[in-house]
């Protein structure tokens, strides 16, 4: 076992010196009580306390008396607490708290400071302090069963014993406690059912018994426990069905976890719908598959949902997606839709949620279907692979093992022959990159020491993937050794580590512990598979996963190296045989290619009747599949993009529809920048993977010599100013107060997936209202950003420059020709004034009309009469939203661009998430922000 560092015996002897100087006992050590009166203890206790003294094994013995407790009042780790009675005139024991967390009392034969953590069973005297109300002891290595005697502890109202190393079934006399509000038993080794007695316990709050070895079905009679608040049973092996209509009842759950058990069933609305439900984990439910309900109540009110491998099919519901403040997991799982396009956001987990990782967007692939990048047309080229997990290439035993300390969630390897994906997260830890390495405290003295001295930790799933192996018979080994929970000072030596290892998809290693597996902490073991099978595709997968059981932080797989060596025998010359006839069909191939391409070129073939082109999705025995027709059927569509069916008054949208599909095209006309076609091609490509619910969806693109066109998700409600300002457009009586909000916030919102994604940041460069669509449901989609410019983290690349939206545009841009993210911010502003007034930023022609909306604006902040300007064909409105909207905008359209706020805080402020003054405190504001160009 390691040795602790430095650092923390000397934290511990400081504190240990303080406790005792503060006690004027030095060198001794004693308990302290604190009591309300100064009554006596009646005998039975005092018999009881002195009996717990004697089995403490103190430095000095301690002589207990009636009057105990009339000592003192301090109040340390290790606190006995008295309530005296003024009728009875005397006093009981009714509280016993023990969490050695910053030090250490005299609880075990040996002396030395560094293994004093409470050790041994727990006294059955205790059962004698009837009056106890309280008794903590966590945070120890108390071993042994729950002693019979504490069926006579009748008053209790809390019971901590997490941490520890207790045993044996829960005591079913706990369900005859009345006044029990709070059972912590997690972490421990506890056997046998839950009891049905506990059922009886209509106080309870609290029930945590989270890592332990239960086993047997839910009670039935559990549905009376309508206090519940809190209640976790993860990392057990409770079974039969999931007791869905005994949770229904628990109408004030705030925490359910049900994680890493052996459940049958599925989660039904009514569960969601619970009012006061937070925190929901259920994973590896046992079923034939079930969907998830497409609406709940209040989907806000959630902070986490993780439903890992439940086998969930379906489409993913809206509710989910747009939850962004929620930590969402819905990895494993077998969805075959979704409602909106994928959000950018972090803390939501689609690892290998779907079908089809084209469902979700290409950062969230499933590295599986990446085996044709790292291994073109399956041509298989190695028969090894050697991975020394968490650290640096090392060589061991002539075997060069490569380098693996990367802290991403994806990697491939340099020669791109092998790729690991880690996901999940570490339940109660907070967790950063860092978490995923760990070192080994001290050396080993085995051959492959290399190997050891550091490992892959991943919080739930960690693949690895060899790519372009040869086909045949493998030898698997796996290198395991427990480096991170074997400390009993920070009490880590109590956790359990409990994982499955599949290879090739199948499991290997059911619930497989490392440290029981070894003995002992800190002891390498390996794991050896033979005959493993690769097949034509030269892929091989080794998946270890964390199915909820053992404990739920610093949790997951842990793994020290890999080797992947072949049962058969290397040929050279036959595979040499093989890439030649390979090389030799290629050949012809390609020569094929040339000839079709000389076709085309010659004008034999035209590329308007094969060229596909995507215009959205139909269903088709039941799954959604792509929807494509031919350029030359598109063009026709637009009646040859007659003036007809022109969509906008630029002359260059068009309106097309085929079928029971209708899509907008966008004629761009680009001769005047045919040296500019490839970086276009560049930037459309990348354009086409934005997918957000306010971002108008581009289906495809053509890039011809006669054409080049956008095809567009067609929107039938046209434009946001076609409905504010157009008196011709008879939607505009639709636009109430609470859909120009919603409007206002799926503006920001899109314009914040495009600046913070996650791979590609966008500026739009063209905000104004005649680019913000509206849908069906007259929900904002940003439209017309094809030709926006990429940006990274100095925010001046600018790919294609376009023309100036007059009225929208930031004055920086008339200075300097640079634009950034704050540039979106001032244009966004404008069109906040244009929502909330109904009336255009328009820009007038004459000499001696120069006041425009933005002017007004400013003007009526500073006499604080902001309130003037909402529009007066509103029959009603929120006026504080009103004007928190109209005081951002003012803000959003200050001069300065440094004043501004970025795209995120505006979203903060819109959901109420932060208040003005937050985002803009006096300090920030020394610029004159009452004064604004009208640009």
């Amino acid at each position: 076992m390691s040795k602790p560092s430095l650092r923390l015996h000397l934290t511990k002897l400081v504190l240990y010196h303080s406790l005792l100087w503060q006690l004027g006992q030095w060198p001794q050590s004693k308990f302290h009580c604190n009591a309300d009166n100064e009554y006596p203890l009646p005998d039975n206790e005092v018999s009881a306390l002195q009996n717990i003294m004697d089995n403490s094994k103190l430095r000095q013995e301690q002589h207990i008396t009636k009057q105990y407790c009339q000592n003192g009042t301090s109040n340390y780790d290790f606190t006995i607490r008295c309530s005296c009675d003024n009728m009875t005139k005397e006093c009981r024991i009714s509280r016993i708290t023990c969490e050695n967390y910053n030090f250490e009392l005299e609880f075990s034969v040996s002396r030395d400071l560094w293994q004093n953590q409470l050790s041994g069973q727990i006294p059955a005297s205790l059962g004698s302090c009837g009056s106890l109300e309280q008794l903590v002891l966590g945070y120890n290595l108390l071993s042994g069963a729950i002693p019979q005697s504490f069926g006579s502890l009748k008053n209790l109202r809390r019971l901590d014993l997490k941490f520890n190393r207790l045993s044996g079934s829960i005591p079913r006399a706990f369900g005859d406690f009345p006044n029990l509000t709070n059972i912590v038993l997690s972490e421990n080794r506890f056997t046998g059912p839950l009891p049905e007695g506990l059922g009886n316990l209509t106080s309870l709050t609290s029930f945590y018994v989270s890592a332990n070895y239960l086993s047997g079905k839910f009670p039935e009679g559990y549905d009376k426990l309508t206090s519940l608040e809190e209640f976790s049973i993860i990392g057990n092996y409770i079974s039969g069905p999931l007791p869905v209509k005994t949770i229904a009842k628990w109408t004030n759950i705030n925490y359910l976890g049900l994680v890493g058990n052996n459940f049958e069933g599925w989660v039904t609305e009514e569960i969601f719908n619970l009012p006061n439900l937070a925190i929901l984990k259920i994973s590896d439910l046992a079923n034939d598959g079930f969907q998830l309900p497409p609406k709940i109540n209040n989907p806000a009110k959630f902070v986490t949902l993780s439903f890992s491998g439940n086998k969930l099919n379906g489409t993913i519901p809206r509710w989910i997606l747009e939850a962004s403040q929620t930590s969402t997991d819905l990895s494993f799982n077998n969805f075959s839709a979704i409602d909106i396009a994928v959000p950018s956001n972090p803390q939501l987990n689609l690892f290998a949620c779907c079908r089809n990782s084209s469902i979700t967007v290409p950062e969230r692939m499933d590295p599986f279907e990446m085996k044709n990048t790292y291994c073109p047309e399956n041509k298989p080229k190695f028969h090894s692979l050697f991975i020394n997990c968490g650290g640096e290439e090392t060589t061991v035993l002539g075997n060069k093992y490569d380098q693996d300390n990367d802290t991403s969630l994806y990697y491939t390897s340099p020669m791109e022959n092998w790729a690991y994906s880690l996901s999940g997260d570490f339940g109660a830890e907070k967790s950063n990159a860092s978490d995923y390495i760990k070192n080994m405290t001290c050396g080993i003295s085995v051959t492959e020491a290399l190997l050891y001295e550091k490992a892959r930790l991943s919080p739930q799933s960690l693949k690895y993937y060899a790519f372009c192996l040869l086909k045949g018979g493998y030898n698997v080994t796996l290198y395991f050794n427990e480096i991170v929970y074997v400390n009993d000072a920070d009490y880590t030596s109590l956790r359990k580590r409990i994982f499955d290892v599949y290879i090739q998809g199948e499991k290997r290693l059911n619930n497989f512990d490392i440290r029981e597996k070894a003995g002992i902490v800190e002891k390498p073991i390996t794991e050896k598979f033979s005959a493993v099978a690769v097949h034509d595709s030269g892929l091989l997968e080794i998946h270890l996963y964390w199915p909820g059981k053992g404990s739920y932080d610093m949790n997951g797989p842990l793994i020290s190296a890999i080797s992947v060596t072949p049962e058969f025998e290397i040929n050279p010359d036959k595979h040499k045989r093989q890439r030649v006839a390979l090389i030799t069909i290629a050949s012809i191939v390609a020569a094929l290619l040339l000839l079709l391409a000389f076709a085309w070129r010659m004008g034999w073939l035209s590329r308007k009747e094969i060229h596909k082109i995507k215009i959205g999705q139909e269903k088709i025995d039941d799954e959604l599949q792509d929807k494509f027709v031919t350029v030359k059927e598109l063009i026709r569509a637009t009646n040859n993009f007659s003036d007809k069916k022109k969509l906008d008054r630029s002359g260059t949208v068009f309106m097309a529809k085929l079928q029971e599909h209708t899509v907008a095209v966008k004629r761009l006309g680009f001769t005047q920048f045919k040296e500019k076609i490839e970086e276009l091609k560049i930037e459309i490509g990348t354009i086409r993977s934005m997918q957000h619910i306010n971002v108008l969806e581009l289906l495809d693109v053509y890039i011809g010599k006669d054409h080049q066109l956008l095809v567009y998700e067609y929107m039938e409600n046209k434009s946001l100013a076609d409905n504010l300002f157009d008196s011709s457009t008879s939607s505009k009586l639709k636009l109430n107060w609470e859909t120009r909000v919603n409007i206002c916030l799926g503006i920001a919102n899109g314009l914040k997936y495009l600046h913070e994604h996650p791979r590609v940041k966008i500026l739009h460069t063209n905000i104004k209202s005649t680019n913000i669509l509206l849908n069906e449901n007259l929900e904002a989609k940003i439209s017309d950003f094809g030709f926006a410019s990429l940006y990274t983290e100095g925010e001046k690349v600018m790919v294609i420059k376009r023309e100036v939206p007059l009225g929208y545009m930031a004055p920086e841009y008339f200075q300097t020709d640079v634009l950034t993210s704050k540039s979106d911010v001032y244009s966004f502003g404008v069109v906040m004034l244009e929502l909330v007034s109904g009336k255009r930023n328009k820009l007038s022609k004459s000499k001696e009309e120069t006041q425009v909306l933005l002017d007004k604006a400013h003007y009526e902040f500073a006499e604080g009469n902001l309130k003037c300007l909402v529009d007066n064909s509103l029959a009603a409105y929120d006026e504080r939203e009103a004007l928190t909207i109209l005081k951002l905008a003012v803000y959003c359209t200050n001069l300065a661009p440094s004043v501004r706020p970025t795209i995120s805080e505006v979203v903060s402020v819109l959901v109420r998430r932060k208040s003005l003054d937050e985002v803009f405190p006096p300090a920030k504001l020394t610029g004159d922000i009452n004064v604004a160009g009208s640009s």
